[in-house]
């Protein structure tokens, strides 16, 4: 039985003092920062939407609905949402290139 410390490397192995990270590591930090960015206005729109709706369907027969409602959770899904993502995509994107981020 030898007397190596189990818990040191062997000296053979050398190690790099920098990480290099995938090829495709920043755009995938950076599709995952966009759908975490665009969650939640989008699950506020679909609730929205989803209130609208409750809204039209308990009106009586031949009563009209103004469709003003549905206007603010459409941009929540369509405008806000992708804003969001796309600062949501910057912010992963430039975290993911951070070297000492990476390393950890």
């Amino acid at each position: 039985m030898t007397d190596a410390n189990p818990y040191q490397s062997p000296e053979r192995e050398t190690f790099k003092s920098r990480v290099t990270p995938k090829p495709g590591l920043r755009k995938r930090w950076a599709l995952i920062g966009f759908a975490v960015g665009a969650a939640a206005p989008a699950t506020f729109g679909l609730y929205g939407m989803q209130q609208h709706y409750a809204y039209v369907s308990s009106l009586g027969p031949n009563e009209a609905a103004c469709g003003m409602g549905a206007l603010g959770p459409m941009a929540m899904i369509f405008v806000v949402g992708p804003f969001c993502g796309i600062i949501g995509a910057l912010s992963g994107w430039i975290a993911s290139g951070i070297d000492w981020w990476s390393a950890l």
